[in-house]
């Protein structure tokens, strides 16, 4: 009977790690399949290619957003810009520029500037723009 109990654990177990390395298979192979997408949309899961981010790059001055409000430093940003901002970006120069700011609270205030106020609008997927008559 022990060792009836122990074959059975035995396949068992062996079954298990056939499993575990047919898993792990089809990880790398799904992990290769991002990585191929990944360079095809220019290095983003998001479907937004690196090579529209901003309508030009700006030089960013140290400090230069650092006592504006929120809303205020991304609207002298997009102004600055002069065209639509990527979020990652936006992000990115917000901070170069002394205002740090997470994701998701800019993308929270910028949605509510859209909804409440109209001076920004979403320009397409995961970029904003200022609305053309807008006080900056």
């Amino acid at each position: 009977m022990k060792n009836e109990e122990n074959s059975w654990a035995l396949k068992r177990l062996t079954e298990a790690k056939n499993k575990k390395k047919e898993y792990l298979r089809l990880a790398q192979g799904c992990d290769k399949l991002i990585s191929a997408y990944q360079e095809m949309v220019g290095g983003r899961s998001d479907g937004v290619s690196e090579d529209t981010e901003t309508a030009a790059d700006v030089a960013i001055v140290a400090d230069e957003f650092k006592n504006k409000t929120i809303i205020d430093a991304a609207k002298s940003y997009l102004a600055k810009v002069g065209g639509a901002s990527d979020m990652t970006k936006m992000v990115k120069d917000l901070k170069k520029g002394g205002r740090e700011v997470a994701y998701n609270t800019l993308y929270g205030v910028l949605r509510r500037e859209w909804k409440v106020i109209g001076d920004v609008k979403k320009a397409d997927r995961g970029r904003w723009e200022l609305v053309r008559n807008s006080k900056e």
